[in-house]
């Protein structure tokens, strides 16, 4: 509701929208490094027919960032002593297009510390933050398709869709400088590999074998 918006009818059948906040600037800082935002809130458990603004605060520690930042670090502690990993540690591998394992067993392997894999916790947030509020607006056009009563109020909320979209893409080029540090990011690693052949053992290997 909060994050895409929604369609709420009175006893008359009279639609009102919620306006989505999911694509604000705002809103995707919140998300990622804590604060506080503005967000709906039922007014009661059964209908939520008069939803108020209520306030959503996130520690830095409840951010996305520092959550995926403290598992980067977990998993390169790991990949320096063969330990296997968790079923949460594992999913974030899978969940990101960034070829984390690679970069986590490279790093150590060619003498790096763990805050170089650690500096792309905030990109690699960003993109699963954005992944998820567009999952969101998936999920409502689909299930909003023709539901509404004329088309006029259909036409109103894929425009809020569309709203929360065109605030995302916004988002984008803050990512893309990101993206370009990564690519840097992996020029160099490639380099320290040619420069110190190491070997990582079938043991550790063995610890990771789930298709990451």
């Amino acid at each position: 509701m909060s994050m895409v918006g929604t369609v709420i009818y009175d006893a008359q059948g009279n639609p009102s929208f919620l306006a989505p906040r999911g694509g604000s600037e705002a809103m995707f800082n919140t998300l990622l490094n804590g604060g506080t935002e503005k967000i709906y809130r039922c007014n009661d458990n059964n209908t939520c027919l008069q939803p108020v603004v209520a306030e959503l605060t996130l520690s830095e520690n409840e951010g996305m960032t520092a959550k995926v930042r403290n598992m980067l670090n977990d998993i390169f502690q790991k990949s320096t002593t063969d330990a296997a990993l968790t079923g949460d540690e594992q999913a974030l591998i899978s969940s990101t297009r960034v070829q984390l394992l690679r970069y986590t067993i490279d790093s150590a392997s060619v003498g790096l510390d763990q805050s170089v894999v650690s500096s792309l916790a905030e990109y690699i947030a960003a993109d699963m933050v954005m992944s998820y509020i567009n999952g969101l607006i998936d999920v409502a056009q689909s299930g909003a398709a023709g539901a509404l009563d004329t088309e006029e109020e259909n036409k109103h909320f894929r425009e809020n869709l569309r709203q929360v979209r065109n605030e995302l893409s916004q988002r984008v080029g803050r990512i893309q400088v990101q993206q370009n540090g990564l690519g840097e990011f992996e020029r160099n690693l490639s380099q320290l590999r040619q420069q110190l052949s190491t070997d990582v053992s079938d043991t550790m290997m063995s610890n990771y074998d789930f298709g990451g």
